[in-house]
């Protein structure tokens, strides 16, 4: 293969990653966050349960959408 077509093929593989951390990103949200939220206004949950599930949904959030934006700019 030529160099052209190997940095072609690097572009795509990084562009593929960077969206699926995206997509994970926002699968984390929906889960952990809105799912932790609807729980705790329908159910009985204890606080403490809560604020965990919701800051660990918050945290691994943002990490994924750091990691896609990282591998996007690079």
């Amino acid at each position: 293969m030529t160099l052209k077509e190997d940095r072609e093929r690097e572009k795509s593989r990084r562009e593929a990653l960077g969206k699926f951390l995206y997509n994970l990103a926002q699968t984390c949200f929906t889960a952990m966050v809105v799912g932790a939220v609807v729980t705790y206004f329908m159910a009985n949950v204890k606080t403490s349960v809560f604020i965990s599930l919701f800051l660990m949904g918050v945290i691994a959030t943002a990490v994924f959408a750091y990691l896609g934006n990282y591998i996007l700019k690079k």
